[in-house]
């Protein structure tokens, strides 16, 4: 057990989120899916760290579909940031996600136009 005077000053969490999915497209999916209902589940663990000079904080998270395994997600991010002086505390903040999880791909590609303005989703590996 953590005394309350520590669990002020740094965190250590653990998370376990089952969940259910419905998603309706708009287009026919890679998969040739109009509609569709999952289960999932996600698993997160951080760390929270709090000072006197600010405070840090990091998570990795992984999600995945309960009827494939091959369907997930894997999300890293963290962030810092610094008390310099009162009323200015910059932070710096990042992220990394890797996606094979992408049910929502629609079947049929992409325009040129539309990859221009970015209104479809395209199949990526990871996003950061």
């Amino acid at each position: 057990m953590v005394p309350y005077s520590d669990y002020t000053r740094h965190k250590v969490y653990l998370r376990f989120q089952p969940g259910a999915r419905y998603a309706r497209y708009f287009d026919t999916t890679l998969y040739n899916l109009l509609q569709e209902s999952r289960l999932q589940d996600e698993l997160t663990l951080g760390l929270t760290v709090t000072r006197m000079w600010g405070n840090a904080k990091v998570s990795a998270s992984g999600l995945h579909y309960l009827h494939d395994f091959s369907k997930n997600r894997v999300d890293l991010s963290g962030s810092l940031s610094l008390r310099v002086v009162a009323g200015l505390t910059p932070i710096l903040m990042g992220n990394y996600s890797f996606v094979p999880n992408q049910r929502s791909l629609r079947k049929a590609g992409a325009t040129d136009e539309e990859r221009f303005l970015s209104l479809p989703k395209l199949a990526i590996g990871y996003s950061c």
